[in-house]
């Protein structure tokens, strides 16, 4: 997989943007940067099949509604996080930012299991709740993207804002760390950082 890691600005919410080795397929995870930011520094943006959301707060989604006018791409992300588009309550657009800003549903709702296709290569669905009730994290058996489950550093999203579980969110940290083989691991905000690293900051869960 090849994949360029996009900061974004004042939530420091990362974007990926993931292609196949043989760049016949792309799909982006977490939009928040615009597109014409990401035209300004890669020159182009490959064609996007899929927007694939880790969960969906507002930070994560911030620039959603310029990649889907854009790229008519679906929008794919698991269904227990579904209603945080639909809600500025559950996103906290409300809380954070004292606006009501909502977005049409997503076209795919994922479950534990379910393959998500970049080109000739697949991104495995691993359900790990806690920080949201859907957050998901996307396995390649090579890269991990975590969202705000799991950081670099051994930092881990909240879980004191709607839908969030601190006990859920242990379970899946405990889950993420019991994975074998090494792993880059991709999160929602900060520095990429390896499953090794992880574990050795977290070994208390293991």
């Amino acid at each position: 997989m090849r994949i360029t890691t996009l900061y974004a600005g004042s939530y420091a919410a990362n974007t990926y943007l993931v292609t196949d080795d043989r760049e016949s397929g792309a799909i982006l995870i977490d939009p928040a940067i615009s597109p014409e930011t990401v035209r300004l520094r890669l020159g182009e943006i490959p064609r996007i099949g899929t927007i694939l959301l880790t969960h969906g707060h507002f930070d994560h989604v911030l620039t959603l509604a310029e990649w889907r006018a854009l790229t008519g791409a679906e929008v794919a992300m698991h269904r227990d996080d579904a209603p945080m588009l639909t809600s500025s309550y559950l996103s906290c657009y409300r809380y954070f930012l004292g606006q009501d800003v909502t977005f049409a549903p997503a076209e795919r709702l994922l479950d534990e299991g379910d393959a998500v296709l970049v080109g000739s290569e697949t991104l495995t669905v691993l359900s790990t709740p806690g920080h949201t009730p859907g957050s998901a994290s996307y396995d390649s058996g090579e890269v991990l993207f975590t969202g705000d489950t799991l950081f670099g550093g051994g930092g881990y999203g909240r879980t004191d804002l709607p839908g969030g579980d601190t006990a859920l969110l242990r379970a899946s940290l405990s889950r993420l760390l019991a994975l074998t083989g090494e792993r880059r691991i991709l999160p929602g905000h900060g520095e990429e950082t390896t499953l090794s690293a992880a574990k050795n900051m977290f070994y208390n869960l293991m």
